[in-house]
């Protein structure tokens, strides 16, 4: 394979008034010549991205030549050419930076001047390569250049952890710490549980696109979904509800507001029943962890209050099942809690 002809950069450092008094060593000037695989990585660089060409002049000699070797491995070259054609030169500069400490090197005395630009420090070889993801992703790396002076090293931290199915401006834009990413993937996870039939990559892309209230997006997906089995099997008069539609379903039916609650129905917090007695009702349980289940509602048409007979048909049957019908079981298991901790 032949090789372009070698180039030859020089570097002229002028003093800068900082460190000492002017003398004749004031003006330094240093000059690299690249040849071989060195010249040629850095050629075809600089005629595909002719800003890069037109920076090479301010960079040292050490600099390029890091580069160079770095953009010898054919994945660090495809990860050159990406960051190169970002438009905001800190963000560029940045991310090629970040590419030669992750090819060995240690650029540090430009690397973190840039990143203070952007109020964030990266001091660990984890933290560069948490950023060397973030920029390897156009959505990820426009965010953070459009958010400049804005972004924490916590956050930045954070935001690197997060999937990049979900690099969007609106869901980075919401998370601050770990524990927010936490949050996120539990949604995501407890709606690829109630809709086990769709890829968690379509979940996630829906959530990075959704324009709707995140609440709203929520409850959409869990209406679409199965719900948790129900504590009791249920029988001819007393029907437990299954599905998200189910629920949406019995909203439209009783008008009340049952479909509000699909999502507490879908992680579990509650689980409902139909009556199919005389006065059609709707029933809520819910869980008291070891301690089984406990009658939470009981509702009629819109929310209107049940008979007498029919309110004790009701908690007979749930009797029989085992659940606790009685308000009174629910104080006496919040008064044994808080005895337990005495």
């Amino acid at each position: 394979m032949q090789h372009p002809p070698a180039l030859t950069l020089e570097s002229r450092n002028r003093h800068d008034g900082h460190e000492g008094p002017r003398n004749n060593q004031s003006k330094q000037r240093s000059v690299l010549k690249l040849t071989g695989p060195a010249a040629s990585a850095v050629h075809a660089l600089a005629a595909k991205h002719p800003e890069v060409s037109r920076r090479l002049v301010s960079w040292t000699p050490s600099y390029v030549h890091a580069l160079a070797i770095a953009l010898q491995s054919e994945a660090m070259a495809e990860r050159g050419d990406a960051i190169a054609a970002f438009d905001d030169p800190v963000v560029r500069d940045a991310g090629t930076l970040t590419l030669l400490t992750l090819a060995g090197f240690e650029p540090a005395d430009r690397l973190i001047p840039l990143l203070n630009q952007l109020q964030t420090t990266l001091y660990h070889i984890e933290e560069y390569r948490a950023w060397d993801r973030m920029m390897a992703h156009k959505r990820a790396a426009g965010f953070i250049g459009s958010h400049r002076g804005k972004l924490t090293a916590a956050k930045l931290s954070a935001l690197s952890t997060l999937h990049p199915d979900l690099y969007g401006h609106r869901i980075m834009a919401n998370i601050r710490s770990h524990s927010d990413v936490v949050a996120v993937n539990v949604i995501v996870e407890a709606v690829c549980r109630a809709c086990p039939d769709v890829p968690i990559t379509d979940i996630r892309r829906s959530l990075r696109q959704t324009k709707a209230e995140f609440n709203a997006w929520l409850r959409s997906w869990f209406a679409r979904g199965r719900l948790p089995e129900p504590p009791y099997p249920g029988s001819d008069r007393l029907v437990p509800l299954r599905t998200g539609r189910e629920v949406v379903d019995a909203s439209r039916t009783f008008q009340n507001c049952l479909a509000d609650q699909v999502d507490q129905a879908a992680t579990g917090q509650l689980a409902y029943y139909i009556w199919k007695g005389r006065e059609p009702a709707v029933i809520a349980l819910k869980p008291l962890g070891k301690f089984g289940w406990v009658l939470d509602e009981i509702a009629g048409r819109k929310n209107k209050r049940l008979s007498t007979a029919t309110r004790r048909a009701i908690t007979a049957e749930l009797t029989s099942w085992g659940c606790f019908a009685d308000g009174k079981v629910e104080d006496a298991v919040h008064r044994w809690r808080a005895w337990s901790l005495l």
